[in-house]
C-alpha cells in the first residue's frame, strides 16, 4: 500500500484517503483503489427521534451554541435493538416548548425528503462515531451511535472537542446523573423522576 502523503495534508484533518496496493496494476473498467474515511468520537444531546419514543431508530443530535440555542448537528444510523432499548428508557416525548417543535428535518445531506420526528427531553447525552466531513457543525453522513454519556450534562456537548476513538473524556470533575428528570409542561427539565412516567405518551 503507498504511503506518501502531501507534506501539507499531514497538518490538516483529512476526511479520507484512497488507498491502492503497491503492485497493484491498473485495470481499466473495474475499481480497484480503496476508500478509507477518518474517523472520530465526540458527543451531544438527543433532541429528538424517529420512530417510537421508547424504543428509537434512529437519533436526531444537538448541541448548544454560545447563546443557548440547541442546534443540529447529526442524525444516527439506524440503531441495534439493544442500543433502543438502552437509550429509549432513558428519554421522554418533550413539550410544546421544545425548540424543535415545527422544525423540519431532511432525510440525509442533498435530500428532500422530509423525516417524521418525535422531539424529546434534551437531557441525554450520548457519544457518537462519525466521519470528518463536518459543514458548519453538522456531520454530512450518518453518525454511529456508541453509548449513553450519563456523566455529561447537556450544556458540557457544547465544549466537547472532537477525538479519535477510543480516548476517554475527562470525567473528573463531572458528577453523574444520579437520577432523571422529569419534563414539565413546557417540555423542559425540571427535578423529580415521578411525573416523567405518563402511560401511552411514548
Amino acid at each position: 500500500m503507498s504511503g506518501h502523503v502531501r507534506p501539507r495534508a499531514q497538518h490538516e484533518i483529512l476526511n479520507h484517503v484512497v488507498v491502492e496496493g503497491v503492485s497493484q496494476r491498473c485495470q481499466p473498467g473495474r475499481r480497484g483503489w480503496i476508500k478509507v474515511r477518518a474517523r472520530a468520537s465526540a458527543e451531544a444531546v438527543v433532541a429528538s427521534v424517529t420512530g417510537r419514543v421508547a424504543a428509537p431508530s434512529t437519533l436526531l443530535l444537538g448541541r448548544y451554541d454560545e447563546s443557548g440555542r440547541l442546534r443540529f448537528v447529526a442524525r444516527t444510523a439506524p440503531l441495534s435493538a439493544t442500543a433502543r432499548r438502552e437509550v429509549g428508557d432513558l428519554l421522554y416525548p418533550g413539550g410544546a416548548e421544545h425548540p424543535w417543535q415545527g422544525r423540519r428535518f431532511l432525510a440525509g445531506w442533498g435530500s428532500c425528503e422530509v423525516i417524521e420526528y418525535r422531539p424529546v427531553v434534551p437531557d441525554v447525552v450520548v457519544e457518537f462515531a462519525g466521519d470528518t466531513a463536518v459543514d458548519e457543525g453538522r456531520y454530512r453522513h450518518p453518525v454511529r451511535y456508541l453509548r449513553v454519556r450519563d456523566d455529561l450534562r447537556p450544556q458540557q456537548t457544547a465544549t466537547q472537542g472532537v477525538r479519535a476513538p477510543g480516548e476517554a473524556a475527562d470525567r473528573a470533575s463531572t458528577p453523574r446523573r444520579q437520577a432523571p428528570r422529569s419534563a414539565g409542561p413546557a417540555g423542559s427539565p425540571q427535578a423529580g423522576p415521578a411525573s416523567r412516567h405518563q402511560p401511552g405518551s411514548r
